[in-house]
């Protein structure tokens, strides 16, 4: 029939038998059998297990050994062959399913009943693949839903007969005209079906991705439900910048081949700017890619992976559903993204207002009761008493500097904070000091250090706080990070151990001091008089 080779439908029919003259011969048999099976058809609306039936009732109602039912894909191929009459081990020797060429592609260029005595006398026939069954008489019947042509109804080898009847052409005519408003009402079903399931996928999306989902695990429930409601194999978002594209999520991210075959579809795409949906096949694999059209967030395009057949098989309308998904899915990452940024808005908005208040108030009163303290201190005679004054007076000076250094946080964002930076790094070497040092942070650190400084002071501070775990034996020890005149980035620690030994490693500190001399600025260690060491690392902040 076809240069290629067909493929048996998971059903086998019943062999026909030739007609009974009693009971089957005249006419009232046959409205009899198209009404048998005319009703088989109808009672599913599944469009698979529709169509095994169309072709187990066109092979009972023309007595066939052989039938099979071609669908047209958008290439005017066919993308599906659904067979019976042939057992599971001879579609294996058989291979391939044919592709509409032949006889069979007769049919698809001019689509009118066909019937031969034997087809292999045919023209245009392409003969058979090895290991294919004998196939003689022929009746061929396209199968039209709206004008439209769907497929063809192939049937062969007449049990009882050397050539199929015209009778037999006008049952399955007829079978296909019942045939193709069955289809089109089990396809109308299934579209439903598939919209009301991308409907409650896509409905779910807003309350599972509500802050405080962090953003990788909403890239990967939206991966996952494209996933589940697609039936693809896998599927990803990935993002393109630059002509280059990275991938952000894998669904699922267990599987290595999934993994490569998206990677080579990412690779079809790269440089090119994904506007509309696009298939792209990645060896037996085919990857489609729509646009994720994001505007707050970080998301480019949405991936999904089928395999070869399931493509061919797919209606034009999954690809419009796949779409709409990815549309409402942006629109979710995007109000998202927006209720984010606008709590991250009243955090910023609540600190900046704490950090007025402390400033234009708090400051401001602890600065006049000093001025009061200073002023009652110089009339007060007795000496003692004007000395508790004067170290109260240094208090208020040390809670003004604290107040700032607190000011100055708040006015910078948390998660690029150098001081929150410095107070994880200390709490990190607590269980391994047994202590927490006292940390001082004075000056505008956020605002004044770049990141050019910032990587340097975060690695001499953990050098220095690793020696003093190794070599120190401190029970205490006093960091102090300041913006000092000049302007300085000034860090100094100072331990109570046992003091700085006279021979000994000394790579930390070398480092340091490498650091140190390549910005501009010194390392300098030493004992102190009372008892263990002082560590100072100065780096002038304009270089």
């Amino acid at each position: 029939m076809d240069g290629s080779r067909p493929v048996t439908h998971n059903r086998r029919v019943s062999q026909g038998v030739p007609p009974d003259p009693e009971t089957g011969g005249g006419p009232s048999g046959e409205a009899r059998a198209l009404l048998d099976a005319v009703m088989a058809i109808s009672s599913d609306l599944d469009l698979h297990n529709m169509l095994g039936r169309i072709v187990e009732s066109a092979a009972t109602l023309t007595h066939a050994r052989y039938a099979a039912l071609g669908v047209l894909g958008p290439d005017n191929y066919l993308a599906e062959f659904l067979t019976t009459g042939v057992t599971e081990d001879e579609r294996a020797r058989i291979g391939d399913p044919p592709h509409g060429r032949g006889i069979l592609g007769l049919l698809i260029t001019d689509p009118q009943p066909i019937r031969l005595r034997d087809l292999s006398e045919h023209p245009a026939s392409y003969g058979f693949p090895p290991n294919h069954p004998p196939m003689g008489s022929f009746l061929g019947v396209p199968v039209r839903i709206r004008g439209t042509v769907f497929g063809n109804l192939y049937l062969t080898e007449k049990i009882g007969g050397d050539e199929f009847t015209e009778t037999d052409e006008e049952l399955v005519v007829g079978l296909a005209g019942v045939a193709g408003l069955a289809i089109e009402n089990a396809r109308a079903y299934g579209l439903s079906e598939r919209r009301r399931a991308w409907l409650e996928g896509a409905a779910s999306l807003p309350e599972s991705l509500q802050p405080p989902v962090d953003w990788e695990d909403r890239l990967r429930l939206i991966a996952a439900t494209a996933r589940r409601v697609s039936r693809s194999r896998a599927t990803a978002i990935a993002d393109a910048t630059d002509g280059t594209v990275e991938m952000l999520v894998c669904e699922p991210d267990d599987e290595g081949r999934m993994t490569s075959c998206i990677a080579t579809v990412l690779a079809g795409v790269r440089g090119h700017e994904v506007t509309e949906a696009v298939d792209v096949v990645a060896g037996e694999h085919v990857g489609t890619v729509v646009p994720l059209r994001t505007h707050l967030s970080r998301a480019g395009m949405l991936i999904t992976v089928y395999d070869g057949a399931d493509v061919r098989r797919r209606d034009v309308d999954d690809r419009e559903l796949l779409r709409s998904f990815a549309d409402y899915a942006a629109l979710t990452l995007d109000r998202g993204q927006a209720m984010t940024e606008r709590e991250d808005l009243a955090v910023i908005s609540d600190r900046e207002r704490i950090a007025r208040d402390l400033h234009d108030v708090v400051i401001q009163r602890l600065f006049a009761t000093g001025m009061q303290l200073q002023a009652a201190a110089m009339r007060v005679p007795d000496t003692g008493l004007r000395e508790r004054l004067e170290r109260s007076v240094a208090d208020l000076d040390a809670t003004i500097r604290d107040v700032r250094a607190t000011i100055f946080e708040l006015q910078s964002p948390a998660s690029d904070s150098l001081r929150s930076e410095l107070r994880a790094l200390v709490r990190e070497y607590h269980s391994t000091l047994s202590f927490v040092p006292e940390l001082h942070l004075a000056g505008p650190l956020d605002t004044a250090v770049d990141s050019s400084l910032r990587e340097p002071l975060l690695k001499v501070l953990r050098e220095a706080l690793s020696n003093l775990a190794r070599h120190s034996h401190a029970s205490s020890a006093e960091i102090q990070v300041a913006v000092a005149e000049g302007p300085r980035l000034v860090l100094t620690v100072e331990d109570d151990g046992v003091g700085l030994a006279e021979a000994g490693p000394r790579s930390g500190l070398e480092n340091a001091d490498t650091r140190a001399t390549r910005l501009g600025g010194f390392l300098r260690v030493e004992n102190r008089s009372s008892g263990g060491t002082r560590l100072t690392w100065s780096v002038p902040l304009v270089r």
